[in-house]
C-alpha cells in the first residue's frame, strides 16, 4: 500500500506508527519451521507495533504457529483435554507442544469465534414464513485444565440448532 512507501501506517491512537525496522519470525508448521523475516512499525505516541505481514499471513503476534496446525489444535483442544489433544498431535502429526501451548490455541481462537459478530446472510427463502419453527438447544460440560497441576475447571458450551418446517415437510435446518 501507498502508505507502507512512506514508512508509516495510521495507529488506533489517531498518530502514525513509523517504521522501525525489520524482526525475525519462525512459523511453526506441520512439516517445518519457517523463518522470515517482517516489517515492524511503533508508535511513538502509545508505543503499540504493529507488523503488516503477520496480519496478512494470519499470524498472532504472541503466536508462532501456522493459521492450519492453529485450526487443528483447536479443533482437537475443544473436543479433548488439553494434556490429551498434546498426546494427539504427538501421535497423529508427530509435532510436540507443550499443554500451555494447546489451552493457548484452542482458548484463543474460542474468543476470536466469541468476539465475531453473527452471520446473518439470509436469503428470501429462509425469511419466506413456515408452518413449524423448531429451536433445539443442549450444553456439554467441557474440562479446562489450568496451569496448576490438577486444577479443572469446566464451562458448559452451549449448541443451538434450528429447524424450519413447511406443509409438505420440507425442513431448512441452521446450525
Amino acid at each position: 500500500p501507498e502508505e507502507m512507501k512512506e514508512n508509516r501506517l495510521p495507529c488506533e491512537c489517531g498518530c502514525y506508527m513509523y517504521y522501525k525496522g525489520n524482526s525475525s519470525k519462525t512459523i511453526k508448521t506441520f512439516y517445518e519451521d519457517l523463518p522470515y523475516r517482517r516489517r515492524y512499525y511503533v508508535c511513538p505516541l502509545c508505543g503499540q507495533k504493529c507488523f503488516p505481514q503477520d496480519e496478512q499471513l494470519g499470524l498472532e503476534d504472541s503466536n508462532h504457529y501456522s493459521p492450519r496446525l492453529n485450526a487443528v489444535v483447536s479443533r482437537l483442544g475443544a473436543a479433548h483435554p488439553y494434556g490429551q489433544t498434546q498426546e494427539l498431535m504427538q501421535d497423529l502429526f508427530g509435532f510436540q507442544l507443550s499443554k500451555t501451548a494447546v489451552e493457548n490455541i484452542t482458548e484463543g481462537i474460542g474468543e476470536e469465534i466469541f468476539e465475531s459478530p453473527p452471520c446473518h446472510d439470509l436469503t428470501e427463502a429462509d425469511r419466506e414464513p413456515c408452518d413449524r419453527f423448531f429451536i433445539l438447544i443442549d450444553g456439554k460440560l467441557i474440562p479446562f485444565q489450568r496451569e496448576t497441576p490438577g486444577a479443572r475447571t469446566y464451562h458448559e458450551c452451549k449448541v443451538a440448532t434450528i429447524v424450519k418446517q413447511w406443509a409438505g415437510g420440507r425442513m431448512q435446518v441452521y446450525y
